[in-house]
């Protein structure tokens, strides 16, 4: 991981006392201003780290969050990984924790305790010392961080030096609670963001797929826009509506259906429309329509889209294609379940 000028240690730090340059308040500050700049999940991490990195004094850094009844790796940096730091995101697996990321006594003891956890000389407390870890790689200051979320455990920044003692001392512990709070906030952030996008990717497919199929039934397909006062406007038209009718779309769409609809169709039109309102239910009818491009014949299936209120929204109209009927309705089915989703009530 490159370190960018943003994440640039913000004290100058005595790797044992912990003593600083600069207020420890004005720092915090500033870390702060860094992570809350962030919406980007990946992002955010990589700051969050080089903010540890460049205060704490660890020379090995791991960041874990808790998804539902898992948690996960998001971020390790060690002095002993190439290019120091890395996004890795992998499953943590409680049943296995005997490799060389986190001590397997310490994170059990943290995962009862949920509190903060700081040892000067991991190799010489009682309560840690017979870990093969710790001995294998002769840890002696270590220390935990709960990251907490309304009360629950979220996430988890463990630290270790295998070089000095106490090196996680008051004074830098309160800086690095600190801005662990800081980061919660931020990380929840980031994932609504994520989720939202995510989100708003899904329906961009969905939309695109859609629309795509709306395009391509060749039955004639069009919404209609109830508005107040038996006022119906249409919404919008596919490819064969304009192609039957031999109009344009700038001709239709935005446009009251008397003034697309000619006479004498239009009255029986109306009637049916409100008909299938007024029912709530699909209304099949025969219709024969002068248009631009000549008469046209056909029957024509209109089916009120009802809100969470029973109220009419948009009406799905149908004119099929014989030779495809079933095909050309079920789509529309679908079309319906669209629309009602993405546009705003009328």
């Amino acid at each position: 991981m490159n370190r960018s000028d943003s994440t640039k240690p913000l004290n100058t730090v005595d790797p044992k006392s912990g003593s600083s340059s600069n207020n420890y308040m004005d720092s915090f500050i500033k870390a702060s201003q860094i992570l809350s700049s962030e919406t980007d999940l990946n992002q955010l991490l990589i700051k969050m780290m080089e903010l540890l990195k460049s205060n704490s004094g660890a020379d090995k850094i791991v960041l874990l969050l808790k998804e539902k009844e898992y948690w996960s790796v998001q971020a390790l940096d060690s002095i002993l990984i190439k290019n120091n730091s890395s996004l890795v995101k992998h499953i943590f697996d409680l049943e296995n924790i005997k490799g060389d990321l986190i001590p397997e006594t310490i994170f059990n003891y943290f995962l009862r305790s949920k509190e903060e956890l700081v040892i000067e000389n991991a190799r010489f407390d009682e309560r840690f010392a017979k870990d093969n870890l710790i001995q294998t790689n002769k840890i002696k200051s270590i220390a935990c961080i709960p990251i907490m979320s309304q009360g629950e455990l979220r996430a988890m920044v463990y630290l270790e030096n295998r070089k000095l003692e106490n090196v996680f001392n008051l004074e830098r512990m309160e800086f690095l609670k600190h801005l662990s709070s800081q980061f919660c906030v931020f990380v929840e952030n980031a994932l609504l963001f994520d989720s939202l996008n995510r989100r708003i990717r899904e329906l961009q497919k969905s939309e695109e797929q859609l629309s795509l199929i709306y395009d391509s039934i060749t039955d004639i397909l069009f919404y209609i826009k109830v508005e107040p006062d038996n006022c119906f406007r249409f919404l919008s038209i596919n490819q064969s509506f304009m192609t039957a009718t031999g109009l344009t779309r700038d001709q239709i769409v935005g446009k009251r259906i008397e003034e697309v609809i000619p006479e004498p169709s239009i009255r029986m039109v109306l009637d049916n429309y409100k008909k299938a309102i007024k029912e709530k239910r699909i209304v099949r009818w025969e219709e024969t329509s002068v248009f631009p491009s000549g008469e046209k014949v056909g029957t024509i299936s209109i089916a009120p889209v009802l809100d969470e209120k029973g109220i009419s929204t948009p009406l799905e109209v149908i004119a099929p294609d014989v030779q495809n009927t079933v095909w050309n309705h079920l789509a529309a089915v679908v079309l319906s379940m669209h629309f009602c989703i993405t546009l705003l009530p009328f």
